[in-house]
C-alpha cells in the first residue's frame, strides 16, 4: 500500500522517472498474482512504467533506460493486449528498439502489430499509424538486408504509401526494392 501511495504521488507530480523504481517493485512483487484487484493496479501503472524510463532517458541520455522502456512496454502489452494503451505501448516499444538498433526485434514487434490474428491490429484505425508501421517494418528489413522478409514489406509499403499519396515513403519503398533487386541479381526487375 505504501509503494502504491508513493507511486501515485510521484505520478500526480508528473515525475514518471521517479516512479519507475516503485513501478518495477510492484511488477516484480505481483506479476504472478491472479487477484483481479492486483491485476487492475498493474494495468493502471504498466504503461506509465515505460513512460518513466523514457523520461529517465530524456534526462540522462543513458540508453539502458531505452532498453528498460522497451521491456516495460512489451510486458504491459503482452499482459493487457486489449487495454486501450496496448497498441501505443507496442509502438513505443518498437521505437525504443529501433533507437537501440535492435532491428530484428523491432521488426518482430511491428509484425505482431500488423498481424490480423492478434488483438492489436483491430485497434489501429488511423491510416497514418498504419503507414508508420509499414515504413518501420520496411526500414528494419532494409537495414538488416533481409530480402526474403523485406520484399513483401517493401511491396506492401509501396502499396499503402501510394494509396495515401505519400511520395516520400513510396520513393523509399522503390529505392529498397531497387537495392534488393540489384543485390539479388534480379536486374530485369530493376
Amino acid at each position: 500500500r505504501q509503494v502504491i501511495e508513493e507511486t501515485q504521488k510521484l505520478i500526480g507530480e508528473g515525475n514518471f522517472a521517479g516512479a519507475s523504481p516503485y513501478l518495477d517493485e510492484l511488477q516484480i512483487r505481483f506479476e504472478d498474482d491472479k487477484n483481479p484487484e492486483v491485476e487492475k493496479i498493474l494495468q493502471q501503472f504498466g504503461f506509465v512504467r515505460g513512460i518513466g524510463y523514457l523520461q529517465s532517458f530524456a534526462q540522462e541520455g543513458d540508453k539502458d533506460y531505452l532498453a528498460r522502456a522497451a521491456v516495460a512496454f512489451g510486458e504491459f502489452a503482452e499482459q493487457f493486449p486489449n487495454d486501450s494503451k496496448a497498441v501505443m505501448a507496442m509502438q513505443k516499444r518498437t521505437d525504443c528498439l529501433r533507437a537501440l538498433h535492435e532491428w530484428k526485434e523491432a521488426a518482430l514487434v511491428i509484425e505482431t502489430l500488423l498481424d490480423q490474428n492478434k488483438p492489436y491490429r483491430k485497434q489501429i484505425v488511423k491510416r497514418s499509424e498504419l503507414l508508420s508501421l509499414f515504413f518501420g517494418r520496411a526500414q528494419c528489413y532494409h537495414i538488416l538486408q533481409d530480402w526474403v522478409k523485406g520484399e513483401p514489406a517493401f511491396m506492401s509499403l509501396l502499396k499503402i504509401a501510394d494509396v495515401a499519396k505519400d511520395e516520400d515513403r513510396s520513393a523509399y519503398a522503390v529505392s529498397c526494392l531497387t537495392e534488393m533487386f540489384v543485390q539479388t541479381k534480379r536486374i530485369d526487375e530493376v
